[in-house]
């Protein structure tokens, strides 16, 4: 699973660094999954997303989760809160649902 990450990685920048990511594509030829062990990175196929494995329940949690995020640091820029400083903060939830959430 390693190696799967980091291929995609290294073909994503493979446009802004391109030596970079030559070399390590060269140097990890024999772990990552190629046709080709002697191609370059700029010949691999682009990574694309396997649809079936999108969690549509995470989702919809972290969705939850950034609003909370994004309205907290909201609140304390309104309020001249300065970032590092450490508040309290209560949360009324509405639903069942995110009552769930830790």
């Amino acid at each position: 699973m390693l190696m799967e990450i980091l291929s995609g990685v290294i073909k994503m920048l493979h446009p802004i660094m391109p030596f970079i990511t030559e070399e390590l594509w060269h140097s990890l030829a024999g772990y990552i999954r190629n046709d080709n062990k002697n191609s370059s990175v700029m010949s691999a196929p682009w990574p694309e997303a396997d649809e079936s494995k999108i969690d549509e329940a995470a989702v919809k949690e972290m969705t939850v989760v950034q609003e909370f995020v994004t309205a907290v640091r909201t609140i304390r820029s309104e309020m001249n809160v300065p970032p590092g400083k450490t508040i309290n903060a209560a949360v009324k939830v509405i639903s069942d649902e995110q009552k769930k959430f830790h």
